[in-house]
């Protein structure tokens, strides 16, 4: 049987940073606003960056992603894939 370990944690944080960088200017407060519509309050938003830094992620907030930013029309399987790079993925 063949194992591997599967770094997700730090793999979503790549990625997500990522987004926040192209899409939202370098604001985890624009990604907040676009995954919740609404403005977050300081407390909030320290949390949601804390939990995005971490990778530390629910299956809730996964489908916000998949259905308000550009993740949604990335397969698992390529947001997952440790080969494809940020831009290539996420690339117009």
């Amino acid at each position: 049987m063949f194992e591997f370990n599967l770094p997700t944690n730090e793999l979503l944080t790549r990625r997500l940073r990522y987004l926040i960088q192209t899409e939202h200017n370098g604001s985890y407060a624009k990604l907040f606003e676009q995954l919740y519509d609404e403005v977050p309050d300081e407390g909030r938003l320290k949390l949601f960056k804390a939990y995005v830094d971490a990778g530390n992620v629910n299956g809730i907030f996964i489908r916000r992603l998949a259905e308000k930013t550009k993740i949604g029309q990335v397969s698992f399987s390529r947001f997952f894939d440790l080969y494809v790079d940020n831009a290539e993925l996420f690339g117009d």
